[in-house]
């Protein structure tokens, strides 16, 4: 009659990176080289404990889990980039060396370690027609590595017939992207318009199966996921103190594996749109919103989901270095519901989840000063984007 379930994880992140750049002939070209160290050391622990009451009880070892997925990535890069008049031209490529495995404390499961070796290429050619407007095709490969409850192999039950678990054996996904963006950007007008194709050959995918009336949930390699996308972004300031700024996004997903044999496809539609207003005595207003519409995955769909939010600020003192900012979000309801659908083999499952995400704010912010003219800011930024993010939602 009673059951508890618990499952923790922590992300342990050490990042070293190197980066040089060499112009040449006046500017107009340049050499980049560098590398970067990403070190990782996730832990997690999960245990199930079940009794005839609420008295504290251990969770016996098949029903206990206690690892730690180590993730090594050694990377170095070397890219090109020259303008030719109105052209510009850029290439790069990258090697990759990941080092990634589980050691497992308790259970019965074998220690293991995968090591990964990718070669990984960009390149782009941009012509510009004016100074604000220009061309640009694109091609760019991603790797994308498995997260730790993507990897984690315990068996984490929700109720005794349904059970999600992850999979040691994933590797890293790769993703090859082709763009084509056209921008224009002006005083009072000025955005862009873009179409994309994107293609994934090993996709990190979660499916689900049952098996004696007990439904199943994990993660492998099977996907083959393409999109075709056509996208947008403009800015408007009709007057001195009023901007207004839009996004949209329009997606085909086109999703399938062979083993098992699977498929789905469908559109979404992703737009936000923003509007500043500055007000008398330096009082400035901001209203925004946007919405993602369903999302697909291999056996179903998940709900889409929206925001919205309004602020008012107010800069004091000189130079308005202390800023007053007063915001609300997501505030004409107490809670938002998003569903989820799947579709087995023999079953057909549909879940709702509740999430209560209103929230009113202040917030008090203090610009002690600028750096001097004279001080060049480095043009590098450290951005560990690598890991998947699997379309749609667990099945819980």
């Amino acid at each position: 009659p009673y059951e508890y379930t618990s499952n923790k994880g922590n992300t342990n992140e050490h990042t070293v990176q190197l980066d040089y750049m060499k112009n040449f002939a006046e500017g107009r070209h340049s050499l980049d080289a560098g590398g970067k160290v990403v070190l990782r050391r996730n832990p997690a622990i999960a245990y199930t404990l079940w009794q005839q009451g609420l008295t504290e009880e251990d969770a016996a070892p098949s029903d206990r889990s206690d690892i730690m997925q180590k993730q090594d990535i050694y990377a170095a890069y070397l890219s090109y980039s020259g303008r030719f008049g109105n052209l510009s031209v850029t290439a790069g490529l990258r090697y990759e060396h990941t080092r990634m495995g589980i050691d497992f404390k308790e259970g019965l499961e074998p220690d293991f370690t995968n090591r990964l070796n990718d070669l990984v290429p960009n390149a782009a050619l941009s012509y510009n027609f004016t100074e604000a407007s220009a061309l640009r095709l694109a091609y760019q490969m991603r790797i994308s590595r498995p997260s730790l409850k993507q990897v984690n192999p315990y068996e984490f039950i929700y109720i005794p017939t349904i059970i999600e678990k992850g999979n040691p054996d994933l590797s890293s996904e790769r993703a090859n992207k082709i763009t084509l963006t056209y921008s224009n950007f002006g005083r009072t007008f000025g955005g862009n318009i873009g179409f994309e194709f994107a293609s994934i050959g090993n996709a990190i995918s979660q499916f689900t199966y049952n098996v004696d009336d007990i439904t199943y949930s994990t993660y492998a390699n099977i996907g083959h996921n393409r999109s075709f996308a056509v996208f947008g972004l403009f800015n408007w300031s009709p007057l001195q103190n009023l901007q207004f700024s839009a996004n949209a996004r329009l997606t085909r997903q086109m999703l399938s594996s062979k083993s098992p044999d699977l498929s789905n496809a469908g559109w979404n539609v992703n737009y936000g749109a923003n509007a500043n207003y500055t007000l008398p005595d330096q009082f400035r207003l901001s209203v925004y919103g946007g919405q993602s519409t369903r999302n697909y995955n291999l056996q179903g769909w998940q709900d889409g989901w929206y925001y919205y939010g309004i602020a008012l600020s107010k800069g004091f003192l000189k130079n308005e270095t202390l800023t007053l900012t007063l915001s609300a979000n997501q505030f004409l309801q107490s809670k938002m519901s998003f569903s989820a659908y799947v579709n087995t083999e023999n079953m057909i499952n549909r879940f709702t989840f509740y999430n209560r995400n209103w929230n009113v704010g202040i917030s008090l912010s203090w610009n002690f000063g600028s750096l001097k003219s004279d001080v060049k800011k480095t043009s590098r930024r450290i951005e560990n984007d690598d890991k998947s993010s699997v379309s749609g939602q667990s099945i819980m």
